[in-house]
């Protein structure tokens, strides 16, 4: 393995990764609570956008979606433990079993040290995605293979798929960045049946994802 990340710090991160990708601890889904953000202008529609200061990044998602946030608790952080989870779901979207499926997800990691900028890590996010965060996800096929990316010019990875939530197909595509001491894992994802309609969004909230 080549870069900052070590093979240790690799496997502890890859452990945490598998149980939170969604579609593995949660059924593929995103849970149905959550609250409203105010509203801010694009060209296109709507969106909410959120800045985290400490974590370094920026997300946004349409208004109106509902939200739902988890945060660790304030405290010293080792390798591999997630840090955040963000969910934004479309409220006239797919629900199974009381749980959204439509929607954008954000999960973030720490790293064991920071990622060397414009460095690349090629093997790196081959072992997290294909390695450890996709394997669990039933019925998996893979629509897009996974291909390196810029994002904001920094170094990414992405990957389309689909898998089955119940007796649903679900379509969707993922972004893994790797840049300063984090992890950030990205999803946008929809039933099958609606992933015509539902991509263009998805598209212009996952591009507008931003490690600053």
């Amino acid at each position: 393995m080549r870069g900052s990340l070590n093979a240790m710090a690799l496997a502890a991160l890859m452990l945490v990764l598998v149980a939170l990708l969604p579609g593995c601890g949660n059924g593929g889904s995103l849970p149905a609570t959550g609250s409203v953000a105010s509203a801010s202008s694009s060209a296109q529609f709507k969106v909410a956008t959120i800045e985290d200061q400490q974590l370094r990044f920026k997300v946004s998602y349409p208004y109106g979606w509902l939200v739902s946030r988890w945060r660790a608790p304030a405290g010293p952080r080792k390798t591999g433990e997630q840090l955040l989870n963000m969910a934004f779901a479309n409220p006239k979207g797919t629900v199974v079993d009381g749980k959204y499926i439509d929607g954008e997800q954000l999960s973030v990691f720490q790293l064991n040290r920071a990622a060397k900028a414009g460095a690349k890590y090629p093997i790196t996010a081959r072992r997290i995605v294909m390695g450890t965060l996709l394997p669990r996800l039933h019925g998996l096929q893979i629509i897009k293979p996974l291909q390196q990316i810029s994002v904001h010019g920094d170094p990414g990875w992405r990957i389309g798929y689909r898998y089955h939530v119940g007796s649903h197909t679900v379509f969707a595509e993922s972004a893994l960045v790797l840049k300063h001491a984090y992890a950030y894992w990205l999803t946008g994802q929809s039933d099958a049946y609606a992933w015509r309609t539902s991509w263009p969004v998805l598209s212009v909230v996952l591009g507008a994802f931003q490690a600053t």
